[in-house]
């Protein structure tokens, strides 16, 4: 079936089906792709995309990290613009965006050149369901600094992430939690962690996690609530003193979390939590105003 649904590709609104990867082309090869996720919410007929600026200065970070110039290619105002042209082409509202950028096939080496880069943006209806609590297990692979790129939100990066939620699945888990090699909670497949002591709000650092966008809105908003940040190593011993614990991520929101492996929490402590990101995304909290690009 011919998909008729527009994306922005390379700086122009057209069909899908008129975008061709060819089977040549270097990220498809060589796992070398640099995407974000982007969640718009519809509300009093408006549909507003949370900390669309934010996300997209990260992508292009992470080819400055790279080493390429992403601007010279494409202008950082055009991309903003083509998520929102993505959305109103498609009468999408409550959507998730991808911007992803992938090398296509000038080039069939290990060398990667600018212009071989791609840029393109597509969205799909994906209403968020701030899902039911949810059973994480720890994954086999320990994830250090060394481990990858840790800053930059590649597409090969994924692999590894995703075979071991599989694997989780396989024993009746959700989703799975990364430690490091000295035990320490880092984060999950596409999410940062919190947990919640009293009236703390406790997460990984930086320096080992994906810096999320979500993760940051938290940080940023929990004081409103009467809680305190502790950014820090977490020790996976000390997990089962803590009250509560959920998972960040722009896809889902927050996501309480049940239980670690047997380790259980009380749900009920996030619901302040997810309330208060709710209004923040839906234009209902006018403090935060500034993190909201309405499309219309």
């Amino acid at each position: 079936m011919v998909n008729n649904e527009y994306v922005w590709h390379n700086g122009n609104l057209v069909r899908e089906s008129q975008v061709n990867i060819s089977l040549k082309s270097q990220s498809l090869n060589y796992g070398l792709g640099i995407f974000e996720g982007l969640r718009s919410h519809y509300f009093n007929d408006n549909v507003i995309i949370f900390r669309l600026e934010d996300h997209l200065k990260r992508l292009y970070g992470s080819f400055d990290d790279l080493g390429f110039d992403l601007e010279s290619l494409f202008k950082f105002d055009d991309c903003a613009a083509g998520c929102k042209d993505v959305l109103r082409k498609n009468n999408l509202k409550d959507a998730y965006i991808r911007p992803i950028a992938y090398f296509g096939d000038k080039s069939f080496d290990l060398d990667f050149d600018l212009d071989n880069l791609n840029l393109a943006i597509f969205g799909k209806n994906f209403d968020m369901p701030f899902v039911n609590p949810i059973c994480v297990g720890i994954a086999d692979l320990k994830k250090d600094k060394f481990y990858d790129s840790v800053h930059i939100k590649s597409t090969g990066s994924y692999f590894k992430a995703t075979l071991q939620r599989h694997k989780l699945r396989g024993r009746g888990f959700d989703d799975a939690l990364y430690l490091d090699s000295q035990n320490r909670v880092i984060e999950g497949v596409g999410s940062s962690i919190f947990f919640i002591d009293k009236n703390k709000l406790i997460t990984p650092r930086v320096d080992n996690v994906l810096d999320s966008i979500t993760r940051m809105s938290v940080i940023e908003f929990a004081e409103d609530l009467g809680y305190g940040i502790e950014q820090r190593d977490v020790d996976y011993s000390e997990i089962s003193n803590f009250d509560s614990a959920f998972f960040t991520g722009t896809a889902f929101g927050i996501i309480p979390i049940n239980r670690i492996e047997d380790i259980k929490f009380d749900v009920c402590l996030v619901e302040p939590i997810s309330k208060k990101y709710k209004l923040i995304v839906r234009g209902q909290d006018l403090k935060y105003k500034n993190w909201l690009t309405f499309v219309d």
